[in-house]
């Protein structure tokens, strides 16, 4: 059976992503939240026919995708106007700017030049407790630290490189520059 799942899998490498495919996507992002353990194993588990290499380039690609574009619409019968992986993929970054009802409130604006949401985004997907080692290991080692610095806090980081916790850190310090600005400056 694994096999046949990996067979199935590889096949659909170069393959273009099915509706079926995309609605599962984004029902499996919406299972498996930002910082659930092996969340990209996870979600093309969910999908069947999928890779989690795959999951993870289309997440990346919709998201990317998303903050060019208007934000999601919902209809009456709760079902996104525009491609629904899409909404899964952004809503860990960005709050909701749809009113109404319970599914449009999942629905998220796209990331844009104006207001700044409170949740900082997480481009890199890095889970809770990476995110607690990272602030963890930058007050362990400063900036005055040395050349090595972001090795350094790479290697209190599990799971993570030195250009991944330096590229973090310098998408939050956007992010709380981006809303100190927005905020009265």
């Amino acid at each position: 059976e694994t096999n046949a799942n990996e067979e199935a899998q590889s096949s659909t490498t170069s393959n273009p992503w099915t509706t079926e495919e995309l609605s599962m996507l984004s029902k499996g992002l919406a299972r498996f939240p930002g910082g659930t353990r092996d969340r990209w194993e996870k979600v093309a588990e969910f999908i069947e026919t999928r890779t989690a290499a795959e999951v993870l380039q289309k997440a990346n690609q919709i998201r990317s995708a998303s903050a060019t574009t208007v934000p999601l619409t919902m209809s009456k019968s709760k079902k996104t106007t525009a491609a629904p992986a899409a909404s899964q993929a952004s809503k860990e970054k960005k709050p909701s700017s749809t009113p109404s009802s319970d599914a449009a409130s999942k629905s998220v604006r796209a990331a844009a030049p104006g207001p700044v949401g409170n949740t900082p985004p997480n481009a890199m997907n890095f889970s809770k407790r990476q995110q607690a080692d990272l602030e963890s290991a930058m007050k362990k080692f400063p900036p005055s630290s040395g050349p090595n610095r972001w090795e350094n806090v790479a290697s209190c980081v599990s799971g993570r490189s030195a250009v991944e916790c330096e590229k973090r850190y310098k998408e939050l310090v956007l992010f709380f520059k981006r809303k100190k600005e927005a905020s009265g400056s």
